[in-house]
């Protein structure tokens, strides 16, 4: 059981096929999910071609869509993989850096299919800032660390925003976990491609989960091993990344998990102080130290 829907591995008792089923857990078949997930099949047909004849990265094989009581349901061919978090914590030193920097060329792959890199915008911070003053202003607030955090990033933005950036298809949800690997292939997940942005939000959601994820062993070892997930993550994008901006994004990628969590109730406020607070002490002093 996924968020928004669910997912069911099929196999043919006759043939031997095995297929994976994706149905929306929305109630009508014009509920958003459906509609988002038929939207996820039509990405997953225009990409076939833009990852046709790669034999290291590529996308799930879709084989249709249906409606069936009420539910959208994408039929895609089964990928024999594991999530990259799981697939890391078996990894030495250069299976970790070889699994995150294929998932950072991954991504630019993606982003050079059907690219809008002549278009020409701004991160569009004020939408932003208003988004977090607006959702989660009063739980600021009333934190002095994290009003600080976001007063940083208010202060930062709004000089980044003078900034001209390429625009890219986005993935929308980049994280390691939604990206399955086997031992010579990689694969991505959910691909929403819905918006055209900047190339940074992509990037800093992925960066920050991987910073949330278990990568294998405690203390100094596993903060190694997220520094070199990092590093080889960003190498393998490959693009002349703008850190400050990149540190920016992830601060509030950081600060929404934070107030989501925050919202929830008392025991995922718990989390959020006990996990996402770090995670926001961690960008806002990486960003402070590039300003």
């Amino acid at each position: 059981m996924r968020q928004n829907s669910s997912i069911h591995r099929l196999q043919c008792a006759q043939c031997g096929a095995r297929i994976v089923a994706k149905a929306s857990r929305g109630r009508t078949a014009d509920s958003d999910d459906c509609a988002e997930l038929r939207e996820e099949y039509e990405t997953l047909r225009v990409l076939q071609p833009a990852f046709a004849g790669c034999a290291r990265y590529g996308t799930l094989e879709p084989l249709g869509f249906l409606a069936i009581a009420n539910h959208g349901v994408m039929i895609t061919g089964l990928f024999p993989g594991e999530e990259l978090e799981r697939h890391a914590r078996k990894q030495t030193a250069t299976g970790v850096y070889a699994t995150f920097r294929s998932a950072g060329v991954w991504l630019r792959k993606l982003h050079g299919a059907g690219a809008d890199g002549d278009v020409r915008q701004g991160l569009e911070v004020g939408k932003r800032i208003d988004y977090l003053k607006a959702t989660y202003g009063s739980a600021f607030a009333a934190d002095r660390k994290l009003r600080s955090a976001c007063e940083l990033f208010v202060r930062v933005g709004r000089d980044a925003d003078t900034l001209a950036i390429g625009g890219v298809r986005i993935h929308g949800d980049f994280k390691p976990g939604n990206m399955l690997c086997s031992a010579t292939r990689y694969v991505g997940l959910d691909i929403q491609r819905a918006t055209t942005g900047a190339a940074v939000y992509d990037l800093a959601p992925f960066v920050n989960h991987l910073w949330l994820a278990n990568l294998g062993g405690i203390g100094a070892r596993a903060r190694r091993r997220h520094e070199l997930a990092e590093t080889a993550f960003l190498a393998g994008f490959g693009d002349a990344i703008d850190m400050r901006t990149l540190r920016w994004a992830q601060l509030y990628f950081s600060l929404c998990y934070w107030g989501a969590y925050r919202q929830r109730g008392a025991l995922d406020a718990v989390i959020a102080h006990w996990k996402m607070l770090p995670l926001v002490e961690k960008t806002a002093a990486q960003l402070r130290a590039l300003t």
